[in-house]
């Protein structure tokens, strides 16, 4: 079975392409173990949030698109919401047991894509870190 294109791929290299340089530029990060990363199949890549741009160094690691899970609000303010979308990220509602973003996310992987979480579900303040 040929496996459809991921929708907002275009969208999701072109930001990838762009903010990318300027993290890299900023950040000179070192990303270890990319190799990891299967290149192929469903995966959830999970990780600890403590810094806004958390998802980047997961972003520049793998080729793949990675379809993150996002607050709500994101997607409910003018200003935000066209780059969500435009980057294939979910929609949650983090009041209520959101059905529909689990259901999108099982969507996710069942097409054999990869799904990034935080499952924090909000960015860890504790006391001595570094937050932004």
């Amino acid at each position: 079975m040929k496996k459809s294109h991921e929708n907002n791929i275009i969208g999701y290299k072109i930001s990838k392409g762009i903010l990318g340089f300027f993290y890299r530029l900023y950040y000179n990060p070192k990303i270890v173990n990319k190799e990891v990363i299967p290149k192929e199949g469903p995966i959830i890549l999970a990780g600890n949030h403590k810094h806004l741009f958390d998802q980047n160094g997961v972003v520049l690691a793998t080729k793949r698109m990675i379809h993150y899970m996002a607050k709500i609000e994101y997607f409910q303010s003018k200003k935000t919401a066209w780059f969500f979308k435009m980057v294939g990220c979910i929609p949650v509602d983090r009041q209520a047991h959101d059905g529909k973003a689990k259901a999108k996310a099982i969507s996710i992987l069942n097409k054999g894509y990869a799904l990034g979480i935080f499952p924090e579900g909000t960015r860890n303040k504790t006391f001595g870190t570094k937050n932004e």
